[in-house]
């Protein structure tokens, strides 16, 4: 299934479908922007549609906070305007000089264009999702070459193979009924890792566990009956060219 990022000209508030060819593709809308409200939204919508940045600042009608949150989520992105430009000319547009009737002609900076991995940084950052791809993706060449293996891979090895993995956690948990042993779940691009923690190894390192987004993690997978799990017995922060900002899990629920 294609799923498209949120649009200024395409998306609507919730998500919808699109001729996709032969098919369809699934349009984000523009309620998985943080902080952007349903009224803004809707305002922004009857207002449209919209050739260029331009036409939104003088037509949309919503406050400066809600046009840099569309700005900062990427929704500007099929007006031809990267997310810094349009930041720029939000905010030069919202803060005329002086009492406006004087004005200084400036040329536009150019900015520096994100890379893959700021691009999806930025998504889940003001969007909680990217349909660019995973936060580890652009990075999996140096965590393999840190002996980083993905979760796809992890899963075709045999039971008993001590193996290092990191991860994003997306999910803490420690039933009552476990006798003190913790869960994780960790995910990369190609899948999930379920950890168990014993009560000892999580005591040792139970700051980061409930702290960091980003684990490292040693141990030894176990399989049975085609499910795996890797019993985990290190816990570190792996070294990586460009920090990932935290994210958001499911915590002792």
């Amino acid at each position: 299934i294609s799923v498209r990022p949120v649009c200024i000209r395409q998306s609507g508030w919730t998500c919808t479908l699109e001729r996709d060819g032969t098919g369809w593709a699934l349009r984000m809308g523009l309620q998985h922007i943080k902080g952007l409200n349903r009224h803004a939204a809707q305002k922004i919508l009857a207002n449209g549609p919209y050739e260029d940045l331009k036409a939104v600042l003088t037509r949309s009608g919503v406050d400066l906070g809600s046009l840099l949150k569309l700005a900062q989520g990427g929704a500007f992105d099929s007006l031809g305007c990267d997310r810094r430009s349009a930041l720029w000319q939000i905010r030069g547009h919202q803060k005329p000089l002086f009492d406006g009737s004087m004005s200084i002609p400036e040329a536009m900076p150019t900015f520096r264009n994100l890379s893959l991995f700021e691009t999806i940084n930025w998504d889940y950052n003001h969007a909680a999702h990217s349909t660019r791809g995973h936060p580890l993706g652009p990075l999996r060449d140096e965590l393999l070459k840190k002996g980083l293996r993905d979760a796809r891979s992890l899963m075709q090895m045999p039971n008993q193979t001590h193996v290092r993995y990191a991860g994003l956690v997306i999910c803490r948990q420690r039933p009552s009924t476990a006798s003190g042993v913790v869960f994780l779940t960790l995910e990369d691009e190609t899948g999930f890792m379920n950890l168990v923690v014993w009560p000892t190894i999580y005591e040792r390192h139970k700051r980061l566990i409930k702290t960091v987004s980003l684990l490292g993690v040693s141990g030894k997978l176990q399989v049975d009956q085609g499910v795996t799990h890797l019993i985990a017995t290190r816990f570190w922060v792996p070294a990586i060219s460009t920090p990932i900002q935290p994210g958001t899990s499911r915590d002792f629920r």
